[in-house]
């Protein structure tokens, strides 16, 4: 169940939308990724775990909720961080594309891919995130009118802002 709900976006969705629109639009991938983290370390852990009572202690205690919790108070407030650490932050966060693949390609290299085809699982997953998912919502986008309640395509904003959703959707199920 859960890698056909939450998958890690954080990867490669910060850089491939910071090279192609610009850092100016990091902020509303972070929206997305906010929504999913959160999601994904509380009910992701409620599945795993098979806990029917949530711990507001362990979720709010979870240091990937602390962190984006004191990501928005900074954003929010607009409070600038010393240059010492913007700059650490920045070399950070240039490398986190080129570091995420080559830990998959380190991952992928050292699994038995043999095993992992047949598993029986798999494929479903693969079903459900490349081929289901994505023609559900078109399908959805098509036949409900949902994509004439957006302005004008002609508008760069719009087509820019529809782009980073556009990759948020894609990076969501592993394309």
């Amino acid at each position: 169940q859960i890698p056909c709900m939450y998958t890690n976006c954080m990867n490669l969705l910060i850089p491939i939308v910071g090279s192609v629109l610009g850092k100016e639009w990091i902020p509303f991938t972070s929206m997305y990724m906010i929504i999913q983290v959160t999601l994904m370390w509380t009910h992701g852990r409620i599945l795993i775990s098979g806990e029917t009572k949530v711990s507001l202690k362990k979720i709010f205690g979870n240091l990937n909720i602390i962190c984006i919790f004191i990501g928005l108070a900074l954003g929010l407030m607009q409070i600038p961080l010393p240059s010492l650490l913007a700059g650490a932050m920045e070399s950070i966060c240039s490398m986190l594309g080129p570091i995420s693949m080559v830990i998959t390609g380190m991952l992928i290299g050292g699994a038995d891919l043999k095993k992992i085809i047949r598993m029986p699982g798999v494929w479903k997953v693969v079903f459900l995130r490349l081929l289901a998912y994505p023609t559900i919502v078109l399908l959805i986008f098509k036949f409900t009118g949902i994509a004439a309640l957006v302005p004008s395509l002609h508008d760069s904003s719009v087509s820019e802002l529809r782009y980073c959703g556009y990759c948020a959707a894609l990076k969501e199920h592993g394309i």
